[in-house]
């Protein structure tokens, strides 16, 4: 049973340390990750991570919305502005 215990508190640990490094991540690496992706799942996933992350993300995900000629990640980066 206590082998259990360890096993679950190392589990809940490692999985913590993961999702800090994750949301570590620099803005201006996901910006280029959410600009540069070609798949709407994984656009929304770094979206999400910017706005749940980085609140002062507005101003570069504006200047996205106006330069790129890609309609979804235009769409996309108006409605991470709106979070």
């Amino acid at each position: 049973m206590a082998s259990l215990r360890i096993k679950a508190a190392v589990l809940l640990l490692s999985s913590i340390a993961w999702e800090c490094s994750i949301s570590a991540q620099s803005l201006s690496a996901l910006l280029s990750d959410f600009v540069s992706g070609n798949d709407r799942t994984t656009k929304e996933l770094i979206l999400t991570d910017i706005t749940e992350h980085h609140p002062e993300a507005g101003a570069a995900l504006l200047k996205i919305a106006i330069q790129t000629r890609d309609t979804e990640t235009r769409w996309l980066a108006i409605r991470g502005m709106a979070r």
